[in-house]
Formats: C-alpha cells, structure tokens, sequence
C-alpha cells in the first residue's frame, strides 16, 4: 500500500508563505495513499492590495497498484485573512489641510484547490475522490480615519475629515472621520468648518462605517458624513472538482448569507452662538444620510442662539425714558434630519432650534421593507418666536401594509406657530390603509396651532388627526382631513384659550388682549 501524502502549513510572519502540495506516492500494489493537505496560509498582511496569502494546493492521490483503489487526494489550505486597513492619519499643521482617508483592508486570500484522486489499479479498482477546495480568507477591516481635518486659520477653510476606508470582503469598512474647526477671521472671512468624512462601504458580507459627525460651528456648519452601504450579497460556493475516473467531487458549499449590517448618519454640527449683539446664530448641520440598509439618518444638529440686543442710552433730560433695546438676533434653525435609503431605518429628528430659531425639519421614513411603512421623524422643538419643525412624512407601504406615521410637529416657541403634523404614508390597494397624519406640535403662548397631518391616501383612507392646541390666545389648529376612499371624519382641532391682558410695554402703554 502507497503511503499517505504529507501536507505543509506555512509558516507565520509578517507575510505567510503559499501553502505547500502534498506528496503524491504511487503504490506499486494495492491501494494509493491519499494526497497530503495543502498548506494554510496564516499570513495576516496589512496592504489594500496584496491582501492575505492563499492557501496551498491538496496532493494528488496516489494511483492504485495493478489491483487496488487509487487514494483521495488532499484537502486545499485555508486562505490567510486579508490584513485591516492602515487609518487615516489627521490633517496636517498646514492650514485648511484635509485629513488622510483610511486605507482599505485587505482581500481575503482564495482557498488552495482540492488535490485529484489517483486512478484506480490497471486491472480491477476505484478511482479516488478528489479533494475539497479551502476556503476564502476573511477580508480585513477598513481603516478609521483619525482624523479630523487641518485647523483653519486666518480665514482659510479646514480640512475635511477623512473617510473611512473600504473593506475587503469580509470586511466591514471604516468610520468616516469628524470634521474640525473653521479658522478665526483674521481682517476677512472666517473659516468654514468642515463636513464629517463619509463611512467607507462594506465588502463583501462586511457591514458598513458609519458617517464621522460634522464639527460645531464657528461661523459655517457643518454637515454629518453619510453612513456608507453594506457590503454585498455573497456568492454561492462553486463545484468541488470532479473525480478522476468514476467517482465525482463533492459540491461546493454555499456562501453565507448577506450580512445586515450597515452605517448609520453622522449627527450634524450645532450652530454657534452668536455672541456680538444684534446678531444671529448659526444654523445647525444636516445629519447624513443613512446606509442602504436598516441604518437610521442622523440627527440634524441644534441651531445656535442669537445674541441678545443692547440697550439704548439713557435720556440726558430729567424723567426721560431709557432707550429702547435693539432687537435680539434670530436662532439658528435647527438642522434637518438624515433621511433613510432603505430598509427599517428610520428618518432623522429635527435639530432643535437656537434662541428665537425655528426648529429643524424631520428626516423622511422610507418604504416599508415588507409591509408597513416607517415612521417619519419628528420635527424640531422651536424656542421663543420660533416656528416648530415639520414631521417628516410617513413612509409608503408595500403590499397590503399600513403606511407609516407622519412625524408629528416641533412645538412652537412662545409666539411661534406650531409645526404641522405630517401627511401618513399612502397604502396600496385594494387593501392597504393609509397611516394616521402626525399630530401637531403644541403652539407656544399666543402662537397659532399647526394643522393636523392628512391622513393617507389608500382605499380606507387613514384617520385625519388632531389639530395643535391654540396657544394663549392663539387659533386653533386646522383639522386633519380624511384620507381618499375614508369613511371615518377628520380629527377636531381644540379652540384656543383667552389670552391673559398683556403687560405694561415700555412706553407704558397696556398691552392688547389676546383673541380666543
């Protein structure tokens, strides 16, 4: 009988060495001995290109004597794991310099091939089955950008963070680096603070990086990167090789499944706070974009607080009046919220908005995945004299679903209006209902109510919903209206209560009366 075949693992290091085949001995009767192992690969190589090391080849079986079975051959080696991306190094003391973007990680290396089978003896035998290819490396991760950018001065812009870097397949990619500070104005402009770097993709079966958060604001503001997509459905194993003679290989195994995993928005920068009187604050950053799957949008980022007015000079006359206070600066409104772009993640919140700004707008919620349309997001709160934010709208629905809520409206300031509830998402016929219009946000003390979301479009039309509670002294808010092919009435608004008498104005004269 042959002897059987040796296999050899390669050695370890920096870089792993291919595999080694195995022996192939020819027994001269009897059975063939079976083909060695292929080698695995342990080298773990950090390069987006060369990636990990594959595995070594099986040995071939040995061939039968004149009667007698030729042997199995080997097994193919393991290929090495790609190595994970280098990270981004920050941006340089130059000013307004961009951050260095992470490396890719490194490919997987391919799975050695399975050895043959030997032929069976010349006068009576079975040929041997071939051997099982190896499997594929997992690829390495994306790198993480370090950095946030370059600081700005003297007006230039900083840099950008960097993105992540792509991963392998395998891998999951990068975050995206957060974006710096904008310089200080020196006798010009100041500064524009930079955007958060963008999550590097997913490889195949990687998750994705999520969005880098934009930075607060100096002057300009920034937005949060988007999360990055997931990585790629995996392919289905191939074949195994074919046997010599009459006996086949064994079929390949399947791929994994698809991984889920997927980056989320960054958040966006908040706006600054106005310090010089009179003027206004900044407006938040938008948040990102969500990945391509079950990943939420970021939040939108608060908007700054204006500076309050100054006052004026006293009168030089005896019993004259103090001057007047300039006006106080507007808020900043407070930034959007990440929208979604698939799967069940759901739309950003609205920014809440800075002193006297407007609340942010809410991310739109997606079509439903399978059935039910996702949620809108709610918008921003407003403070004093603000206007609450939109709801986002209600996503779609698939299929016989409902469709989403409409995200209900930011609260008014005091004197502000309230924020319209959003429309519900619009259900499929002949079955699908429309989802419930997001309620109105509650209007700040004298400020009118905003109107009640419609209900969604479908064959039974979605309930319309309440209008906002009237402020103090303020209207009330419209009702919602009944959704086409609706049996069912739309929402009553609630009326407003009597404003209480107004205070004592600086010129002594009596405030008006608020209106039911």
């Amino acid at each position: 009988m042959g002897l059987a075949g040796v296999g050899g693992d390669s050695g370890g290091g920096a870089r792993g060495a291919d595999g080694l085949a195995g022996q192939r001995p020819t027994g001269t009767s009897g059975n063939g001995g079976n083909g060695g192992n292929g080698g695995n690969s342990t080298g773990n190589f950090p390069d987006p290109v060369v990636g990990g090391r594959p595995g070594g080849a099986g040995g071939a079986g040995g061939n039968g004597g004149n009667i007698g079975n030729g042997g199995n051959g080997g097994n193919g080696g393991y290929g090495g794991y790609g190595g994970d991306g280098r990270k981004g190094a920050g941006g340089a003391a130059a000013p307004g310099a961009d951050a260095e973007n992470g490396y890719s990680g490194g490919l997987g290396g391919n799975g050695g091939v399975g050895g043959a089978g030997g032929n069976g003896g010349s006068i009576v035998g079975d040929a041997g089955n071939g051997g099982r290819g190896g499997n594929a490396g997992r690829g390495g991760a994306g790198g993480t950008s370090l950095g946030n950018g370059g600081p700005g001065t003297f007006a230039l812009n900083d840099g950008r963070g960097g993105n992540g870097g792509i991963g392998g397949d395998g891998g999951r990619g990068g975050d995206g680096g957060n974006g710096g500070l904008g310089g200080t104005a020196v006798n010009g402009k100041a500064g524009v603070t930079g955007n958060g770097g963008n999550g590097g993709a997913g490889g195949t079966q990687g998750g994705a990086g999520n969005g880098g958060t934009g930075a607060a604001g100096t002057i300009a503001h920034p937005n949060g990167g988007d999360g990055g997509d997931a990585g790629l459905v995996g392919a289905v194993g191939a074949g195994g090789n074919p046997g010599i003679g009459l006996v086949n290989g064994s079929p390949g195994a399947a791929g994994p499944p698809r991984t889920a995993g997927n980056g989320g928005g960054g958040a966006g920068g908040a706006g600054f706070n106005a310090t010089t009187p009179g003027t206004n604050g900044g407006d938040g950053g938008k948040g990102g974009l969500g990945g391509t799957l079950n990943s939420n949008g970021g939040a939108g980022g608060k908007g700054g607080s204006g500076a309050p007015g100054t006052s004026g000079a006293n009168g030089t006359g005896a019993g004259a009046s103090g001057g007047n206070a300039t006006a106080a600066g507007n808020g900043g409104k407070g930034g959007e919220g990440g929208a979604t772009r698939g799967g069940t993640g759901n739309g950003g919140a609205g920014g809440a908005g800075g002193l006297g700004g407007n609340g942010g707008n809410g991310g739109n919620g997606v079509a439903g995945a399978a059935l039910t349309g996702l949620p809108g997001g709610n918008g921003g709160n407003a403070t004093t004299g603000g206007f609450g934010g939109l709801g986002g709208n209600g996503g779609v629905a698939q299929g016989t679903g409902k469709g989403g809520i409409g995200g209900a409206g930011g609260k008014g300031g005091n004197g502000g209006r309230a924020g319209s509830g959003a429309t519900g998402g619009t259900g499929v016929p002949p079955t699908g209902v429309g989802g419930k219009g997001g309620n109105s946000g509650d209007a700040g003390s004298g400020g009118a109510g905003g109107g009640g979301g419609n209900g969604g479009s479908s064959t039974g039309g979605g309930t319309g919903s309440l209008g906002g509670l009237g402020g103090g002294g303020g209207s009330a808010g419209a009702n919602g209206t009944v959704g086409a092919g609706g049996t069912g009435p739309g929402g009553k608004g609630a009326s407003g209560s009597a404003g209480s008498p107004g205070t004592p104005g600086g010129s002594g004269a009596t405030g008006g009366k608020g209106t039911p």
